[in-house]
Order: structure tokens, then C-alpha cells, then sequence
């Protein structure tokens, strides 16, 4: 008796397998799945100039693709493209030829899938792709080369300082286009970025930038040390130039401004750790409503302001040199015509 029941047991067991097989082998569709796709490629040879004229080393290009597949791997696809984890980043690696020269480079999107890590992922799920659109995009590409660029420290309060800096140069792979433009634009260095420390008379550790404009770079060396120049020299700036200001609610169309305009050039003495110009000093007179009565000359020291780290030595407030005498007087009113 229990052996017919043991044999009819097998075969529902062996039939529910097969038609668990049968269906988890059906083929099924994934249309009209929109993703968005990394194009990359190795910065150690080439770069991708973007559609802003940045160098990049890779770019982003929304694909329709269209999959064939057994039921559970077209399954586990749609929940890898609904968590963004399809389609992972990959290479491409151009064909340009000779020359350094940007050239537009065709990349077919089918091709690609097939020579990426793109169709190992596609193969585990036993998932094929049957269409993609656009079916090719277009590039501009670009070959790197290596450079020694001039190290520039940059400290963390945003204060320049004269300093000495260890290494003066580093290696960095960049574009073509991109250095020969720096050079142009006489920015063709590397930031060294420095931690500002309580006590800097000891050298400081310098981290070198890991992008110039936006493009990825590994600098040779990574790090390097600056010490600071603490000298306190002292500048003395002549032909300072003072600007008038105004405030809002002054009939300043209503006046006429007297004042000897040799007043308003000045000689200033500043001290600070590095050298300074007339440019670098803001040199202003403030007029309120009050100083245009009386009508009688009035004298005011003028505001000085010294970008941070210098500090004024002369003149102060009170000294001759630093005031300006003034007198408003009304205009003539024109008789209308």
C-alpha cells in the first residue's frame, strides 16, 4: 500500500518541479527601460571635453534599452534598475588615432554593452539586450599627457602669505586642451591646500589638490611641506587713491563737491608678512545728509581698510595727513527755457 502513495508522491513532486522550471525558463520581455549610463574612460590616456567645455572622465547619457530573458532574471533586472544599480559605470576605450587634437568619436551603445562589465551582469541573469536607443552617441575625446605644474599654497582662512614651499613642482596627468588652456590663461598650477595652525612657525603639511577644474588628478608627490615667512616688513604705499561715498538719502545732484583734489591721494605705511600694493589698500570718505549745511568747510579723517594680516602704521585717526577738508555748495537753479 504505502508504496503506490510513495510513487504517486514522486511524481506530483517531479511534475511541480517541472513546471516550476518551465516557467521560470519562459522567456520574458523588458521594454522601454530608461536608465541613466556612465560613459567612461581611462584618465591615464584620454578625457572627455563635456557639452559645458569642462574635461571630465566620464559622462552621463540616459539609454532606452530593451531586454529578453527568463522570467526570474528579467525579475531581478527590474529591481536592479528600480535601486539604480543597473547599469554600473564602465569603460571605453577610444580609437583616436595620432595627434593631440579633440576629436568627436562615435561610441555604439551595443557594442559597448557587449565588451563591458555591463554584459557580465547581463549574462549571470541569463538576460540579453535586444535594443538600445540612441544606438550610438557622440563624444569629444581628447588625449592626456604628463606635466609638471608650479605648487601654490593656499591656506584655509583665505589670508595669501609668503611662504617656502618644499617641493616647487608636482606631476599631474591632465588633457591636452586643458593645460595648453591654462597656460593661456596663466593659471597653470596646482593648489596646495594648508591647514592653518596656532603655532606656524613650524612647517606645515600641504595636501595637493585632487582636481584641476574639475578633472580628476593624482599628484606626484601628494604632499608636500610649507613654511611660512614671519618677517614683519613694513610698505609704504603713496598715491593711494580715496573714493567718495555717499550715503542713500544725499542730494549729492543738488551739490557741488569743494575740496582741493590733491587731498584725496594719500601715503599710507602698513606692516605684514608679505608685500602689498596701492591696489590691495580701500581708501573711502563717507557723506551724510548733515554735511551739506552749513556751508562752511568741514575736515574728516578718512576710512582706511588693509586686506587681513597687515595692520596701519600711519596714519592714525586724528593725524593731518589722513583728513580731507569740504564744503558742499547748492547749485544753481537754471531758469526754465
Amino acid at each position: 500500500m504505502l508504496r503506490p502513495i510513495k510513487t504517486f508522491l514522486v511524481i506530483v513532486l517531479m511534475t511541480a518541479l517541472i513546471w516550476a522550471w518551465a516557467e521560470q525558463s519562459q522567456t520574458r520581455t523588458l521594454d522601454k527601460q530608461t536608465v541613466n549610463m556612465d560613459i567612461a574612460v581611462p584618465t591615464d590616456k584620454f578625457a572627455i571635453c563635456n557639452e559645458a567645455g569642462l574635461w571630465t572622465a566620464s559622462v552621463p547619457r540616459q539609454v532606452t534599452l530593451d531586454f529578453n530573458g527568463p522570467q526570474d532574471g528579467i525579475a531581478k533586472l527590474s529591481q536592479m534598475i528600480e535601486r539604480d544599480e543597473f547599469p554600473p559605470p564602465f569603460e571605453w576605450r577610444p580609437d583616436l588615432g595620432e595627434g593631440d587634437d579633440v576629436r568627436p568619436v562615435m561610441v555604439n551603445l551595443r557594442d559597448a554593452f557587449a565588451r563591458s562589465p555591463l554584459s557580465d551582469k547581463l549574462e549571470k541573469l541569463h538576460v540579453v539586450v535586444t535594443s538600445v536607443s540612441p544606438a550610438k552617441v557622440e563624444l569629444s575625446v581628447g588625449r592626456v599627457r604628463t606635466y609638471e605644474l608650479p605648487i601654490v599654497a593656499r591656506f584655509s582662512d583665505g589670508v595669501d602669505r609668503i611662504a617656502t614651499i618644499k617641493d616647487e613642482k608636482a606631476k599631474v596627468v591632465l588633457p591636452v586642451g586643458l593645460y595648453d588652456r591654462l597656460v593661456k590663461q596663466k593659471k597653470a598650477e596646482i593648489r596646495a591646500d594648508v591647514q592653518v595652525q596656532p603655532d606656524m612657525t613650524k612647517p606645515l603639511k600641504a595636501v595637493l589638490a585632487k582636481h584641476v577644474e574639475g578633472f580628476p588628478i593624482r599628484a606626484t608627490p601628494a604632499e608636500t611641506l610649507v613654511t611660512l615667512n614671519l618677517q614683519v616688513t613694513e610698505y609704504k604705499l603713496e598715491n593711494v587713491p580715496v573714493q567718495p561715498v555717499f550715503s542713500r538719502d544725499f542730494p549729492w545732484q543738488d551739490y557741488n563737491l569743494e575740496s582741493d583734489k590733491h587731498q584725496w591721494r594719500k601715503t599710507v605705511v602698513v606692516k605684514g608678512y608679505k608685500p602689498i600694493t596701492a591696489a590691495d589698500v580701500n581708501m573711502y570718505l563717507k557723506f551724510e545728509t548733515g554735511d551739506k549745511e552749513p556751508t562752511a568747510g568741514l575736515s574728516r579723517d578718512v576710512e582706511i581698510v588693509l586686506p587681513e594680516g597687515f595692520e596701519l602704521k600711519s596714519p592714525q585717526k586724528g593725524d593731518e595727513a589722513r583728513a580731507i577738508k569740504f564744503k558742499f555748495v547748492k547749485r544753481e537753479e537754471r531758469p526754465p527755457t
